[in-house]
């Protein structure tokens, strides 16, 4: 059974984001029992991307001056690249052999653009993922678009990459999750296009499947250069962990993006605005009730991992390890976040085992650690 009853949907009580600016607000300890490490090659992976970023997006943000109405000044190269994904990224995948990582980051960087651009177009028109998804399909299929869509020639090149070098099975699960991403996009932009705040149940469908989740797992073996059985894959006992797994990874990335996006009047799709509406929550006792599940989230994680790793499914090859692995995925979006200036333009102390204080000054959204 589900921690989270469902709920009624309802229009958001926070009408505009104008009512929370110069607001400050405590952010509680959010990392409890998961460990934190980094790549050992994260340097030399960071460089690698960066430089295949400046390779194959400059010709995107060229075209696209005003790139995203979403990020404040985000029509700069240099301030995409000073965002620092690939260092997220070997959070997210500490032991991964260093090649395949360096795939793993210029990918995220063409999806993390797409995802932007597609939400919310820097025209400021309504999105049209769907317009886009036949674009998508024919560049997995191996088709190059044309230099009037240089971010899709981004994609087509980082997904040759893949062809090459992922196993015949993970690589058509990977495509089919990536064709899953874009209807999932399209789902999410009928939800923007409405009044409404989703209810809890809705979003974590959404964030367990469709929007990243799974490719984000996929990404997990890849490069850690093995491929899991469909019989450890299906059971329901796995997908319990993954299930768990991706309610904290989302929760932890909603808490600390929801600055961001009351910043940026985009937080229809937030946890912490699904639970505030929901109850009827001002902005503190959401984040406060929001760090809550992650707490309890966390343990449940931790047991249904465990319980599995102590199984017969816990003997398959390369289990144990994929099922470990788990715990950077998820303490990743905690350490990275608090850090990455595509969230916050000051930060100070950051520690995601302790306490912290935002403040939601548009120009400047900052984050300053606390005594534990």
């Amino acid at each position: 059974m589900s921690a989270y009853p469902p709920q009624q949907a309802q229009t958001s009580p926070w009408q505009s984001a104008d009512l929370w600016q110069g607001t400050t607000y405590r952010l509680p300890r959010l990392l409890h029992q998961l460990p934190v490490a980094h790549h050992r090659d994260h340097q030399s992976i960071g460089e690698l991307s960066r430089q295949w970023g400046r390779r194959h997006l400059a010709a995107h943000f060229a075209q696209n001056t005003a790139h995203s109405r979403t990020i404040a000044r985000r029509d700069d190269m240099d301030t995409y690249i000073a965002w620092n994904l690939p260092w997220g990224m070997c959070l997210c995948y500490p032991h991964g052999e260093a090649a395949r990582l360096v795939t793993v980051c210029n990918f995220i960087d063409v999806v993390t653009i797409y995802d932007d651009v597609s939400s919310t177009p820097p025209d400021g028109g309504s999105p049209q993922p769907a317009a886009q998804t036949e674009k998508i399909n024919r560049i997995l299929r191996g088709h190059r678009p044309q230099d009037s869509f240089p971010l899709g020639q981004a994609l087509h090149d980082v997904w040759q990459d893949f062809t090459a070098t992922a196993p015949t099975g993970l690589l058509q699960r990977l495509t089919q999750a990536m064709h899953d991403v874009l209807e999932g996009i399209t789902e999410e932009t009928a939800i923007r296009k409405s009044d409404n705040v989703p209810d809890l149940q809705t979003l974590l469908r959404l964030r367990r499947g469709p929007i990243y989740a799974d490719v984000c797992l996929l990404l997990l073996e890849y490069v850690l250069n093995i491929e899991l059985p469909p019989e450890f894959l299906t059971d329901p006992r796995v997908t319990e962990v993954h299930n768990r797994w991706a309610d904290s990874f989302f929760m932890l990335n909603d808490i600390l993006s929801l600055a961001k996006e009351i910043r940026d009047g985009d937080w229809s799709l937030n946890t912490v605005a699904a639970i505030g509406a929901a109850h009827q929550l001002d902005l503190q006792e959401a984040v406060n009730e929001t760090a809550r599940l992650i707490e309890l989230n966390e343990s449940a994680f931790t047991k249904a991992r465990d319980e599995l790793l102590a199984s017969d499914l816990g003997r398959i090859p390369h289990a144990a390890t994929y099922l470990t692995e788990l715990d950077y995925l998820i303490s990743a979006s905690a350490a990275f976040q608090g850090h990455c200036s595509r969230y916050y333009q000051r930060s100070t102390d950051w520690d995601p085992t302790r306490p912290a204080m935002v403040t939601l000054n548009p120009e400047c959204l900052e984050i300053t650690g606390l005594p534990a």
